[in-house]
């Protein structure tokens, strides 16, 4: 009788990625329980205090003309200080995108409104964002993936413009909370994991994939489409 293969597949993770899983699998579990409620929230903010690495996040510079471009614009963004600070990377290109799009719009001549201008701009851009990541996933995507995405963008702000309140952002083409963990494991790895051993970690986490050659062949077509 053949022994099943075991690793230790913590040995090859650094400690942030073992801090993310550890999160994700807490996380998974009290959604389980609490399902989408206030208290769910309120347990996972204490999982992301507790284990920083659980939530990825981007470093901002934040500049006093950032502070105050933003305060102009009617932001609800709270917490900002200046100085450099690690951010959700949503909000962090965010605040990159209506920096850099204020500092053009102030060059405009009178009577434009850079900042009411430049908000607007990045919300368009926030949109664009949720409609790729629920179809194609965070990472980056192909010319014609994108080319649809910004389509499909504009049909929902004509939408929004016409007063519907319905808006269908897509059937999701792909899984992409499965692609958002195989990029996290594969960014923290210190060394190459096998498929196998992802297979393992993902079970750990308490994410079902069938078998090892499926886990494989989502792999390659999810990297084909330069999702990973």
């Amino acid at each position: 009788m053949k022994r099943k293969r075991t690793t230790d597949w913590r040995k090859k993770l650094d400690q942030a990625g073992l801090q993310f899983l550890e999160g994700y699998r807490v996380a998974n579990a009290i959604r389980h329980e609490l399902a989408d409620t206030p208290e769910a929230q309120q347990a996972i903010e204490e999982v992301a205090r507790l284990l920083p690495g659980f939530r990825e996040t981007k470093k901002v510079q934040i500049t006093p003309e950032l502070l105050k471009r933003l305060q102009d614009a009617g932001s609800p963004f709270i917490g900002l200080h200046a100085g450099q600070m690690d951010l959700p990377p949503n909000a962090g290109t965010f605040l990159e995108i209506f920096n850099a799009t204020t500092e053009i719009l102030e060059q405009a001549p009178p009577g434009v409104i850079p900042s009411a201008v430049a908000f607007a701009g990045t919300l368009v851009a926030s949109l664009y964002r949720t409609v790729k990541t629920i179809n194609f996933g965070s990472g980056p995507i192909g010319a014609s993936d994108a080319m649809w995405a910004v389509g499909t963008t504009l049909e929902l702000m004509g939408s929004l413009l016409k007063g519907k309140t319905e808006l269908k952002l897509g059937k999701g083409r792909i899984n992409t909370e499965l692609v958002d963990v195989i990029r996290a494991i594969r960014k923290h790895q210190l060394k190459r994991l096998k498929t196998r051993e992802v297979l393992e970690i993902l079970t750990y986490v308490g994410i079902h994939v069938p078998d090892e050659e499926g886990l494989r062949v989502f792999e390659w077509r999810a990297r084909k489409k330069g999702l990973l």
